[in-house]
């Protein structure tokens, strides 16, 4: 009795893990590419390093991402840059939407755009 007892409980406590851990990434039900918006804090092109303040008021936090050669920054025309972090618009405060690495590069940003992806573009 002790023993189904037992195992039934460790049952349940391996299900409930699964089923509610947070460790698993969430499926995207559009098949969207998800960003991250931060604000500039400041940047460091001779060590390929950015932070950007992620979150708002008392849940704001500083992060700190490196970039490679392979990663691609937009303009807010929505034009490709080609100055990486020595680009002018880099300034603190300024809102950039960003994309993470994956695997061994999740501390690393591979797409930055200084507008809103998800907003349309202004068609004039």
């Amino acid at each position: 009795m002790l023993k189904r007892l037992s195992a039934a409980c460790f049952a349940f406590i391996v299900f409930a893990s699964s089923a509610f851990g947070e460790d698993k990434p969430r499926a995207n039900p559009d098949n969207q590419v998800q960003y991250q918006r931060g604000r500039v804090v400041r940047v460091d092109p001779a060590r390929n390093v950015i932070i950007v303040r992620v979150g708002e008021n008392d849940q704001a936090r500083e992060q700190e991402y490196t970039v490679g050669e392979t990663t691609t920054y937009w303009s807010p025309e929505r034009q490709q840059i080609n100055d990486g972090l020595r680009y002018k618009g880099f300034r603190e405060g300024t809102d950039v939407w960003y994309r993470m690495g994956t695997g061994n590069n999740a501390r690393s940003i591979s797409e930055m755009r200084f507008y809103d992806p998800s907003a349309r573009p202004n068609n004039k």
